[in-house]
């Protein structure tokens, strides 16, 4: 019994550890995250490193940061640790349609917050008017953007610098009754714009959805982030979203494991050559020696008393067996 426990721990350990290993991160904007909600091809395509807020001071000019779907308030001690990083020369990207972003908006004193009413636009759409498509000048490039479940950018600062505009057709759909109404703002809305700040320079657009897995590849969203980033090296914050339990436990899980080891592949390899002796050890010595150490006892008995009932003993060593 003490075997059948110490085994069955094992494999349960086993198991646990390679799905974790192989279910993917679930979270929204999850770099971890290779469906349709996650940054996973973004991340890998353009080989951005992940960096707390805490770090940007370490980086150097020639640097762009992403800071895509924020969901966790920000405090005036990181306000101002990103600004003294886009002072100093770096290039800010905000990407947020929730309306988060505006407190950073407020401590660094940009121009622009964003509305948090949805954009429809029944025309110049993909598939539905929640996925509005937007004009968006970069550099002196022109691009076709794709939205998805977008807002707007208000401001009552001249001094606005937008780069990117909804069409004519374009609305507010205030109430979300998915259709326009009479009274709902019209367009065309600001949704980007950019503003110098020091040595540096932020862009704001009102939605953060652009370089998900399943939009990244739609318009011109990755012609997008190749002129963002364009000989720049590109980082992305990564400690301002809300992620859901288990991709808490699979983050505290390869953390673990790279603390003490340099792949998380080598202790999972190692470990299932152990259980897989362990399992063959058992089976050849539990079922095919047993069987074999019967066999042996049972024709032994018999060439002594060849007048017993073969049928009967067997039946008294399984009885026995059940017995043990």
């Amino acid at each position: 019994m003490k075997n059948y426990i110490i085994l069955g721990t094992v494999l349960f350990l086993i198991i646990a550890l390679f799905s974790i290993y192989i279910i993917p991160s679930t979270s929204d904007f999850s770099p971890y995250n290779p469906l349709y909600n996650g940054l996973a091809d973004f991340v890998h395509e353009f080989n951005v490193t992940l960096i707390p807020i805490n770090s940007l001071n370490n980086l150097k000019q020639g640097t762009v940061v992403f800071l895509i779907g924020p969901s966790k308030n920000f405090t005036e001690q990181e306000g101002m640790e990103i600004l003294s990083y886009v002072e100093n020369g770096g290039e800010l990207v905000i990407m947020d349609d929730f309306g988060t972003s505006n407190e950073l908006i407020k401590i660094m004193n940009l121009n622009g917050i964003l509305n948090g009413s949805l954009l429809g636009d029944p025309l110049f759409m993909y598939k539905s008017f929640q996925l509005p498509i937007v004009k968006v000048n970069v550099n002196g490039t022109t691009l076709n953007v794709y939205y998805n479940y977008a807002t707007v950018i208000t401001s009552q600062n001249s001094n606005l610098n937008c780069i990117g505009e909804s069409s004519y057709f374009s609305y507010l759909d205030l109430n979300l009754t998915g259709k326009y109404l009479n009274g709902y703002p019209k367009g065309p809305f600001c949704i980007a714009y950019m503003q110098n700040i020091g040595k540096g320079v932020v862009y704001v657009f009102s939605d953060s959805s652009p370089f998900i897995n399943s939009m990244l590849n739609l318009g011109d969203n990755h012609k997008l982030a190749t002129t963002l980033i364009s000989g720049k090296i590109p980082y992305l914050i990564d400690d301002k979203w809300y992620v859901n339990n288990y991709d808490v436990l699979r983050t505290n899980t390869f953390n673990f494991f790279s603390q003490i080891l340099p792949s998380i592949v080598y202790p999972l390899a190692l470990i299932s050559v152990l259980v897989s002796y362990i399992v063959g050890n058992y089976i050849y010595i539990n079922l095919v020696k047993k069987r074999t150490k019967k066999k042996s006892n049972l024709e032994k008995i018999l060439k002594v008393h060849p007048e017993w009932n073969k049928d009967v003993l067997i039946k008294l060593m399984k009885e026995a067996d059940k017995n043990e």
